[in-house]
């Protein structure tokens, strides 16, 4: 990868890049998250602002099979605190 990098970046002109080293963030690798999969985080990956709810709610339940999920209520809950917008 190094290579590639030095020769695209004679290619260019650029002369010698220098990779760059993160800076260490000691908090942050004190945290390990666990990201949380359910109904309400695979609808929100087909809230596209192109499909009504309706269509949302059909396709999260082909993905995890039918639920007894309030779509409406949380997606008014999510509305109402700004995570989500609605597309009136």
């Amino acid at each position: 990868m190094e290579r590639a990098v030095q020769d695209r970046a004679t290619v260019l002109g650029l002369g010698p890049i220098q990779a760059v080293t993160p800076t260490r963030n000691p908090e942050a690798e004190k945290i390990v998250a666990r990201f949380f999969w359910g109904v309400p985080v695979s609808a929100l990956y087909w809230c596209d602002g192109k499909r009504n709810l309706a269509q949302v709610v059909r396709l999260t339940e082909l993905e995890m099979g039918p639920q007894q999920f309030d779509f409406v209520g949380n997606s008014k809950f999510l509305e109402m605190h700004a995570y989500v917008e609605f597309v009136r």
